[in-house]
């Protein structure tokens, strides 16, 4: 992000010529702390597949349109899963083409996550090696029915088959976008040579110290020993192999009130036991969720679903993600995968995580105001009427927004709650149902004085009388935000063709992703417990002391305490050669790392407000500390009625 914005920090020191010293600041802001946040993926009715030749232009656009949706709803990592059959691997000999196909295009795939900062866990499913998903790899005459020399050759044959992606992966340009290999799913001791496999993936495999995993499904019940694949890895594995993850699946049930389901302890407790048998893992909630195989259930599905992430927040969970949601309701009752734009799409659960991640107020439309979404507005150049509507017929929850208008012509558009933000990326996605033609989302910019900016939309549909996934509809879409924007308004517009009219909206999704320096800035700004209290924004001086936020962090001041200041430049005049107004300001040692830039600039008028950086000059640097250097300046004054110098600080990305 580039450009400045002032501030209305100043001191002046008055000499023989006039000091000022002023700071000036751009704009950032986010939630930090929390651990990431993301979902196991791959597009609607596909697996790895997706990335064959056949697949490949026609999957392509889908799977932007969902990495952006999964990026509205504060996704940051996803993990993917190779199963033998999709990838090319059907058990015979040699690989099919479709695996080269793959192996040759997941460099492009992991570019996808990259461009919007999704990082990707990369997991391997042998389901030949697991007795329950099989058939196992002891029922092949391939492998001798079970023999011991079958056996080397499926070993042999299955870490062709993972070094092949392993490779591809590490010679790219996008292997950090990789967190780690899941080196075996749901590791299951009960499985014919599963520690003898477990071992020969980790010493032969090509996955780099650093970046090996295994999962394990947390839950034995016909055993009621919940941990006993993690203890069997870890007495398998032995001192000699350590894991850098490790990850459990769970799926909570019986104990949060649903009926027939298992009972399971939660998932702090597996938390604790995966640590007790791999202390130095992190570890990692890779699989959570549960599936509504009726509309009974389905009442149960987002609470769950929002309450694992929340105690995943509290825990301390590095990552924690959700599997792709199963969701039977309306329709047939079998499993879907619930990525797509299909009846099946759990849009309640997508509703709950936006609304316990994502930066927009009631972006579910629960909240009532009387008989309206609270905070939410609409217009339009026609007379329009807007209330809540539900709970028979609601994409999520029970209650969705409804504009209606009775015209025959015009436009009409409904307008989110006025959001904070703080200059990186928005994603953005909603589930609309209307009758309107040339329906589309955009975006209406604000500066810090509430002057519109700019309005970005994206692609127009029309939706039909059925909720539909908007980005699924329309393709990929995001807005990169100008330097000056502090507000936004999500605008979901159309065009009359019908009357009545309706446009009904919910489960609206938004987030905000940011460059490298706007998260450290924005870690401070946290530090300082200005995020999420409407204080973290780069123009505001909470503590009132006159040196907006920027201009604390560029100097080291406390932004809640007017009593500290930071290393606030001085300025003298000296004598040497002429008269010089000296000038020294302190600079963060690692600015780069951070995107700031510090300057001196001078003005002989502060009537007119131009300032420039043309006279100064440098005259030295050193360090003051761990933390700052302090660098000189000086302005001749010779000749010169009055001179004024000032800090310019601003952060680039």
């Amino acid at each position: 992000m580039n450009g400045t914005v002032e501030s209305k920090a100043e001191k002046t020191m008055k000499m023989k010529k006039w000091l000022m010293l002023i700071a000036f600041a751009t704009l950032l802001g986010s939630v930090f702390g929390n651990p990431e946040f993301g979902f196991n993926y791959w597009p609607h009715e596909r697996a790895s597949d997706c990335m064959n030749d056949s697949l490949w232009t026609s999957q392509k656009p889908i799977i932007e349109a969902d990495l952006d949706h999964i990026s509205s709803l504060s996704g940051h990592v996803i993990r993917i899963t190779f199963w033998p059959h999709p990838s090319g691997w059907p058990i015979t000999w040699p690989l099919q083409p479709g695996y080269y196909q793959q192996t040759g295009r997941i460099a492009e795939f992991l570019e996808l996550c990259h461009d919007r900062d999704i990082k990707v866990i990369v997991c391997f499913s042998n389901g030949n090696v697991l007795n329950s998903t099989g058939p196992a790899w002891t029922q092949y005459e391939r492998y001798g029915n079970g023999s011991p020399a079958g056996f080397q050759l499926f070993l042999d044959e299955s870490l062709d088959w993972m070094n092949g992606f392993i490779d591809a992966i590490e010679a790219s340009a996008f292997k950090d976008t990789v967190i780690y290999y899941d080196l075996q799913n749901e590791y299951d001791h009960l499985d014919t040579n599963i520690g003898a496999y477990a071992c020969a993936v980790y010493d032969r495999s090509h996955a780099p110290a650093g970046k090996r995993g295994f999962s394990a499904l947390m839950w034995q019940p016909w055993t009621g020993d919940h941990d006993i694949d993690i203890e069997d890895l870890a007495i398998q594995l032995g001192g000699g192999r350590p894991l850098d993850f490790v990850e459990f699946h769970a799926y909570p049930a019986a104990a949060d009130g649903l009926v027939g389901a298992y009972p399971v302890p939660g998932i702090e407790s597996f938390y604790d036991e995966v640590k007790e048998d791999f202390p130095n893992a992190t570890v990692v909630l890779g699989e959570s969720g549960h599936s509504a195989p009726d509309a009974t259930v389905e009442q149960y599905q987002q609470t769950i679903v929002a309450d694992l992430a929340t105690r995943a927040i509290n825990k301390g969970f590095k990552y924690h993600l959700g599997w792709m949601f199963w969701d039977h309701t309306p329709g047939p009752q079998y499993q879907e995968f619930g990525w797509g734009d299909d009846p099946h799409t759990p849009k309640d659960v997508m509703g709950g995580m936006s609304d316990l991640l994502g930066i927009l107020y009631n972006p579910d439309m629960e909240i009532l105001d009387f008989t309206s979404p609270k905070s939410w507005s609409a217009g339009g150049t026609v007379p329009t009427s807007f209330h809540s509507a539900g709970p028979s017929d609601t994409a999520s929850n029970d209650y969705y927004a409804r504009l209606q208008a009775n015209q025959d012509s015009g436009e009409v558009w409904m307008l989110s709650p006025y959001t904070p933000v703080y200059g990186g990326i928005l994603y953005f996605n909603s589930y609309i149902r209307s009758n309107l033609d040339n329906v589309r989302m955009g975006i209406i910019e604000y500066d810090h004085n509430g002057t519109e900016l700019r309005r970005t939309e994206g692609a127009s549909f029309n939706p039909a009388w059925a909720w539909n996934n908007y980005l699924q509809r329309t393709g990929s879409f995001s807005v990169d935000l100008l330097p000056p924007t502090e507000f936004v308004h999500i605008a979901i517009l159309g065009s009359i063709v019908e009357n009545p009219s309706y446009l009904d909206v919910d489960t609206v999704s938004l987030y905000e992703k940011y460059s490298a320096p706007a998260k450290i800035y924005m870690q401070w700004a946290d530090d300082y417990e200005m995020v999420g209290n409407g204080t973290a924004a780069m123009y505001t001086d909470p503590d009132g002391d006159g040196l907006n936020n920027l201009a604390e962090y560029g100097i080291g001041g406390n932004p809640t305490n007017r009593a500290e200041r930071g290393h606030v430049p001085v300025g003298s005049i000296v004598k040497d050669s002429g008269s010089w107004l000296e000038y020294i300001h302190y600079e963060h040692a690692d600015k780069t790392e951070r995107g700031l830039s510090y300057s001196a600039q001078h003005s002989a008028n502060l009537l007119s407000n131009v300032w420039a950086s043309t006279e100064a000059v440098l005259v030295g640097a050193g360090a003051l500390d761990a933390e700052f250097n302090a660098v000189t300046n000086r302005i001749a004054t010779e000749s010169k009625e009055s001179q004024f110098i000032r800090l310019r600080v601003e952060l680039q990305e």
